[in-house]
């Protein structure tokens, strides 16, 4: 037994060799440290900050922080571009002994399909489903599931509409056996069906609602031309860290009106808004922006170089179209998505004014969307059914 002088003079001698040495082993050395590249530091501490500060003001409510999502659409679904893109479709397949008539799900802009698929039995996926079709939802090329082709270029909305948009649309038609499709897009879901329509009036669609999807955009302010101006001025290969963002502003959201800018109305519970904004948002990619920003500068939903105005484009055209807007929503006005309806003139059109109170993202979510636009929109999809055949 060794005794306690002796252990620390053990402790200093050298190793002893074990056996010959063996020049042909390599040497070994501990791993380095690898760096990690997350957060900044101030940018935790501020999200630290904000959270702190929200468990204070709620202490009275005492609401959990965020909703975590529970997307029924689970079956992943893979499709290609012709252009070498890979993208991602989720379905939640049609219930035993429902007739499942596919139907498309588009989100709108700078959100992913989370935004239309949370998780509970009130939002658009279940509504529809519980109608008996078969619902999927749509990710393109500006979502982060995307994989780009090597030496892939910076992309628009075109790109989008009339690559990603009929590359989806036949690999839902295959896998369902459905000749035509049906169609959900809100804000940009809407746009890009108007964008494809423009330069492909015989899409297998044989139905659609589009939520807040402006076509014509009024005389902006000075501050929304600035910033039209900037934004034209981006770089299209840049991106707008807009997931981020959001994640830092969470922890100071509440179900009041969000941010006061027509987004929500305070019909959406602050654990659901804060899940959103930590789940449902997407980065913005520049080709996109300096494209919304030519919208707002012409006036007009157009292609990217301006040739083609989408509303005189799709004039007459026999599409079966329900409009759905809100008089608080300021990112798309009534008058802004109803020139759609006007533009195909005819009596299989209809347009559906929310006169309560309801921001761009109560059309999808909350008690809105589940008295008003969620049960609009499945009616109408319900009474065309018959055309997917």
């Amino acid at each position: 037994m060794l005794s306690s002088t002796a252990l620390p003079v053990l402790l200093r001698l050298p190793p002893t060799p074990m056996g010959p040495a063996s020049p042909d082993l390599p040497q070994c050395r501990p791993p380095a440290m690898v760096p990690r590249f997350g957060v900044p530091v101030a940018a935790r501490s501020f999200k630290l900050a904000l959270t702190v500060a929200h468990s204070l003001l709620a202490s009275d409510r005492r609401e959990r922080f965020a909703e975590d999502p529970r997307p029924r659409a689970v079956e992943h679904v893979p499709y290609t571009t012709d252009d070498g893109w890979r993208c991602s479709l989720y379905r939640c397949p049609p219930l035993p002994g429902a007739t499942g008539e596919p139907v498309l799900l588009a989100h709108a802009l700078g959100m992913n399909r989370l935004s239309l698929d949370y998780g509970t039995g009130d939002g658009l996926v279940g509504l529809l489903h519980a109608w008996g079709f078969d619902v999927w939802l749509w990710e393109h090329r500006a979502d982060a599931s995307a994989f780009a082709p090597r030496r892939a270029r910076a992309f628009d909305a075109d790109d989008i509409a009339t690559q990603d948009l009929p590359a989806a649309l036949d690999c839902v038609r295959a896998r369902t056996s459905y000749p035509r499709v049906g169609w959900v897009g809100h804000g940009l879901g809407g746009q890009l069906l108007y964008l494809h329509l423009a330069q492909e009036p015989g899409s297998p669609i044989f139905a659609a609602a589009c939520l807040g999807a402006a076509v014509r955009f009024p005389t902006p302010s000075s501050t929304a031309r600035t910033a039209a101006a900037v934004a034209s001025l981006l770089p299209a290969r840049l991106g707008l860290p807009a997931r981020q963002v959001m994640r830092l502003l969470s922890p100071g959201t509440s179900a009041d009106p969000f941010l006061g800018h027509g987004l929500c109305a305070g019909g959406i519970e602050g654990p659901r808004l804060r899940g959103l904004m930590n789940h449902g948002i997407e980065d913005l990619s520049g080709g996109l922006v300096r494209q919304v920003a030519r919208w707002l500068s012409e006036g007009s939903l157009c292609d990217a170089g301006g040739r083609i105005d989408c509303l005189e484009a799709i004039r007459g055209l026999p599409l079966a179209l329900l409009a759905v807007a809100a008089d608080d929503d300021s990112v798309c006005p009534p008058e802004a998505a109803f020139a759609a309806v006007e533009a195909l003139g005819q009596a299989d059109t209809h347009t559906l004014r929310v006169r309560e109170p309801c921001g761009h993202l109560d059309l999808i979510h909350g008690e809105v969307c589940t008295r008003v636009t969620g049960p609009a929109v499945a009616a109408w999809l319900d009474a065309h059914r018959r055309r997917a055949w």
